[in-house]
């Protein structure tokens, strides 16, 4: 299977805003109140493109070989259980994937890798037909990232800058460090 591989919404709103709910005042002794009101628009926007998302899934699933939305685990699962399901492989830009600035602050300051964190409200589509895929997007004001693409080999290539490596297996969900801080 070969093809365009999108993410459609900024990865791990839904760690953020878990994050929000859970930890506020840590986050408002360590941040300024413009930042803090950064980081509720980047959530309420998450979500405000989840719900477009989920208006046109049948468009987009009609125009997709694959159409997931992430969950457990974030962007680096998520491109793991597609090569999986489609037998493929791939090559992504990590720096292309989106994710708001916002989101990266609030978790490395629980050393929480937003790669592997939830990203309840945002989808991976692999599509072989590109233009017609980011014609639907665009009718709906979806953000998205065009993040690589799949190919017929096995390797799952993530470049980084020069930097190339290879897609681990799955990885356990990144907050759940957090339960394992009071124990």
């Amino acid at each position: 299977m070969t093809g365009e591989i999108y993410v459609l919404n900024s990865i791990a709103c839904d760690a953020t805003e878990y994050l929000l709910d859970l930890k506020k005042g840590e986050l408002e002794e360590k941040f300024p109140p413009f930042f803090m009101h950064l980081v509720e628009v980047s959530v309420t926007e998450g979500e405000e493109t989840a719900k477009k998302i989920e208006g046109i899934l049948p468009e987009l699933k009609k125009d997709s070989v694959y159409c997931e939305e992430m969950e457990e685990g974030g962007i680096l699962n998520a491109l793991w259980y597609m090569a999986e399901a489609c037998a493929t492989g791939f090559e992504i830009g990590l720096k292309k994937i989106p994710i708001d600035q916002q989101t990266v602050e609030v978790l490395e300051m629980y050393d929480i890798n937003p790669y592997y964190a939830r990203s309840r409200g945002t989808w991976l589509a692999l599509t072989d037909d590109p233009a017609g895929f980011e014609s639907v997007l665009r009718r709906a004001q979806i953000s998205y990232g065009r993040i690589g693409t799949a190919n017929d080999t096995k390797k799952r290539t993530i470049l980084n800058g020069e930097s190339v490596r290879y897609l681990d297996r799955p990885q356990r969900e990144e907050l759940e460090k957090l339960s394992c801080e009071g124990e």
